[in-house]
Order: C-alpha cells, then structure tokens, then sequence
C-alpha cells in the first residue's frame, strides 16, 4: 500500500517539498491519488493537480475531500502539453496504479487503448 511507503519511496521529493518558501505553489502534473499534492498543502502550498485518468482523478478528489484540501487543492482531470491538441490516451490496462500510461503512443506495455473522446490533453499553461 503507498501510504506504508510513502515516507521512503521519494525522500529527495519531500525533502525538495519542505525547502520551499510559503509562497510557492506546487504543480504536480500527473498527480495519480495525490500523495505529493496533499503533502504539499498540508504544508500551506497552493496546489494544482492534473490527472487524466479517471479512476485516479476520482480518488484524488476523494483524497482532496479527506484530507479537507479544497481550499489548498485544485484538481483538474487533464494532461499537459506544450500546445493545444486532442490525444488518445493508451492506459496501461492494469489497476495496479502503475505509471505507463501515455498519449500518442502505445504505453510501454501497449495493452489498453481507450476510446476515443476519451480523456485529452487540453492544458497550455498555468497563471
């Protein structure tokens, strides 16, 4: 279970975390639950998460919602990309929570491609 390792899966993570000033903000692109994103706010961090899976965006907000972060969180169910496109995302086709989902391109496992209409990159930039 991640919260059994979370304090020792990415040390240098968290240590990077806690160096910020207050008034930083924490982007964390590709947030899956919102381990670092809720870290960070429970460190007084205006947070941005954006997580294109459905199922992991849902439990984010859950996350957000338990941990009483709406007003440090804001969650948006979106990718990232340099410009505005429309992509198909290639799930891994496990619920493990693994990591190798990707856009435009078969995941390093190539065993699920969603549908199309599906989830999208639509994020330019962030204020």
């Amino acid at each position: 279970m991640r919260s059994d390792t979370f304090w020792e899966k990415e040390p240098e993570t968290l240590s990077w975390i806690r160096a910020w000033s207050p008034e930083q903000r924490f982007l964390d692109v590709g947030a899956s639950v919102g381990v670092y994103s809720l870290f960070a706010a429970k460190l007084g961090h205006e947070t941005v998460a954006f997580e294109p899976s459905a199922l992991n965006y849902a439990v984010l907000n859950l996350n957000i919602l338990d941990n009483s972060m709406s007003t440090k969180v804001s969650a948006y169910p979106f990718s990232t990309h340099s410009e505005l496109v429309l992509s198909t995302m290639y799930l891994s086709g496990s619920l493990d929570w693994g990591g190798d989902s990707s856009f435009d391109r078969l995941s390093l496992t190539g065993r699920v491609k969603t549908p199309p209409g599906g989830f999208h990159s639509l994020v330019l930039g962030y204020p």
